[in-house]
C-alpha cells in the first residue's frame, strides 16, 4: 500500500504539480514581456505629453509672432500700412522722414517680404529712439541696412542724416 501511495504521489506530481510549475515559469516570462512592454510604452506615452506640450508652446508662440505680420491681401496695401506704421514711428521719436520709397516685395514660403528704403534725419536722441521703437513694437520689422552721417559738422545742433533698408513682413 505504501508503494501504490508513493506511486500516486509521484504520478500526481508528474502529471499535475511539472506541467503547472511550467505553465507558471511561461507565465512568468510572459508576464514580464508584458511588464517590459509597458514601460515601453509608458515612455512613448509621457515622451508624446511633453512633445504635445512642445508643440503647443510652439503654436502659441508662433500665433504671436504672426500678431507683427501685416496681414494685407494686396502688396500696394501691405506696403501703405507698413509706411505708416514707419512715420508714426519717426513722428513720436522726433526723427524727421525725408524719403520712403517702396522697394519690389519678395515672395517667400506664404509670405512676402517689403522692403523699404528710409532716408531721413535727427539728432542722435531721435536715431536711436527710432531704432529702439521699431526693435521694440509689436510689428515684424528687420533693419537689414543701416548708413549713419554727420549732416553739419559746424552746427552746434548735429544732425544726423540717416539711410535704412527696412523690411516688414506680410503674409502673403
Amino acid at each position: 500500500m505504501l508503494i501504490g501511495l508513493a506511486t500516486l504521489l509521484i504520478c500526481g506530481y508528474v502529471l499535475v504539480l511539472v506541467p503547472l510549475e511550467e505553465k507558471r515559469a511561461g507565465a512568468r516570462e510572459k508576464l514580464e514581456a508584458d511588464y517590459g512592454r509597458l514601460l515601453k510604452y509608458r515612455g512613448y506615452a509621457s515622451g508624446a505629453r511633453i512633445s504635445r506640450e512642445e508643440l503647443l508652446r510652439a503654436r502659441e508662440e508662433l500665433e504671436r509672432l504672426e500678431k507683427g505680420v501685416i496681414r494685407q491681401a494686396q502688396e500696394p496695401v501691405a506696403f501703405a500700412e507698413l509706411q505708416l506704421r514707419l512715420q508714426e514711428t519717426a513722428q513720436k521719436t522726433g526723427l524727421a522722414v525725408l524719403t520712403l520709397r517702396p522697394i519690389k516685395a519678395e515672395k517667400q514660403a506664404g509670405y512676402g517680404r517689403l522692403p523699404i528704403a528710409i532716408e531721413a534725419e535727427g539728432g542722435i536722441k531721435q536715431v536711436s529712439d527710432f531704432l529702439k521703437a521699431l526693435d521694440s513694437g509689436a510689428s515684424y520689422i528687420k533693419i537689414e541696412t543701416l548708413e549713419i552721417n554727420n549732416r553739419d559738422l559746424r552746427g552746434e545742433q548735429k544732425q544726423l542724416r540717416v539711410k535704412m533698408r527696412i523690411s516688414g513682413l506680410m503674409k502673403a
